[in-house]
């Protein structure tokens, strides 16, 4: 029948776009994990950092507009179109010819970064990639995750608490509810226009605000920012009339109730506090984790995002009534505060300590000295793990001594206890 090849196209159409995600993944976790920290360190490290960011939000307003301008034009030309093409098919495909033409570009730019640095983005000595077999460590990469030092799993934990949520300009499950709720299309573009650009000013001031009151700092403030225009964000919900199962867009007429728009502005707000929490735990990570492991522990917090990713929509297919939107909104608003209080508590637990190691055994300097000669100035300071970072920075010292910063579990000194 006529419907098959609609079912077909669907089916084609959704495996394809599981095949791009894979691929989006592999190369973000590539380039922002392993490639960019390889390339770079320090402050040029985190601009490079700020830059990508940008640019990512930048096609999220640039992507929309397009695609209605391509719209747009179909209906111009509708006359030359084929009868089975409309102007909304006419700016999907062209949207999608669009998508799949800058792959080009962008697998040439890669292989050109690739062979001009292969030196330095080579992680492993030739002599031992047979022994260690690729870029999995040899516990496989949960196993790195979960044995990792510093309290690498409240801080990964912590970003991905952010993913259980709906309140998301641009999710799908808001997008539909407000809709349902009669708010005009140009208001849901505008609602997924402003939560780009707040995002950009969120990498764009991040930088400054690292400056101002340090990466710990500056992180812990913007996921409280977040948290805080969630909770807005779920009292001016129940404001309008959610809590209680009505029906929120009843009656209005194209004309949307103040406590909604709170609802929709408290949404958008959040966004600079996400956007700047993410580049955070982002240049934390780079520097935290052995960069022998980076990539293996960046798909795990991918599959920690992509886990809560999939929570949350299945709770939407759960609760797909607009009276029960309510409850995750509720959710979404309790896990993003779990979010921000797992990292404040990461904060508050492990500290970061600057000493000094030396090579030979013995006393030196002052605090406890262990038995390969390490040198603390606190006495509760235990031994160590190094990453291949600091092991480097070690060969780096003639006299056999380096200072490095290393993050240890220290809840004596918790400040939130």
């Amino acid at each position: 029948g006529s419907e098959e090849p609609k079912w077909a196209a669907l089916a084609l159409f959704t495996l394809f776009g599981i095949v791009e995600k894979f691929g989006t993944l592999l190369s973000d976790v590539s380039v922002k994990r392993e490639w960019s920290p390889q390339l770079f360190d320090g402050e040029q490290l985190q601009q490079v950092n700020s830059k990508m960011s940008q640019i990512d939000l930048t096609t999220e307003v640039v992507g929309p507009f397009i695609a209605g301008l391509l719209i747009t034009l179909g209906s111009y030309l509708a006359e030359w179109l084929p009868p089975f093409l409309g102007a909304t098919d006419f700016g999907f495909v062209a949207t999608g010819a669009l998508n799949a033409l800058s792959f080009g570009p962008q697998l040439a730019l890669l292989r050109g970064i690739y062979r001009s640095h292969a030196d330095f983005l080579q992680l492993v000595p030739a002599e031992q990639l047979q022994a260690r077999k690729g870029p999995v460590p040899p516990e496989g990469a949960w196993g790195a995750w979960c044995r990792h030092p510093g309290g690498l799993q409240f801080l990964s934990s912590s970003y991905a608490l952010l993913y259980l949520t709906v309140l998301s300009p641009h999710g799908a499950l808001l997008t539909a509810f407000l809709q349902l709720c009669l708010v005009p299309s140009w208001q849901l573009s505008l609602l997924r226009g402003a939560g780009a650009l707040l995002g950009i000013l969120g990498t764009m001031g991040r930088p400054a605000l690292g400056r101002l009151l340090g990466d710990r700092g500056a992180d812990g403030l913007s996921v409280c920012w977040l948290a805080v225009w969630m909770l807005v964000a779920l009292l001016a919900f129940q404001a309008a009339g959610g809590s209680d199962g009505g029906n929120i867009g009843a009656g209005m007429q194209g004309v949307v109730s103040m406590p909604l728009l709170v609802f929709m502005a408290a949404v958008c707000l959040g966004r600079p506090g996400l956007y700047s929490f993410e580049l955070g735990v982002l240049n934390q990570e780079q520097e935290l984790v052995d960069r022998r492991h980076r990539s293996s522990v960046g798909a795990v917090d991918a599959a920690l995002t992509s886990m809560a990713t999939v929570v949350m929509y299945g709770s939407g297919m759960y609760w797909s009534g607009v009276a029960q939107f309510g409850l995750l909104v509720a959710g979404s608003s309790f896990f993003v505060a779990c979010g921000a209080a797992t990292y404040l508590a990461w904060t508050g637990l492990y500290k970061s300590v600057r000493h000094r190691h030396f090579e030979e055994e013995g006393e030196a300097g002052h605090g406890h000295c262990h038995e390969e000669g390490h040198s603390h100035g606190h006495e509760e300071h235990v031994h160590h793990e190094h990453t291949l970072q600091m092991e480097e920075m070690k060969d780096a010292h003639e006299d056999g001594t380096f200072l490095h910063e290393h993050i240890i579990y220290d809840p004596a000194d918790c400040a939130i206890l």
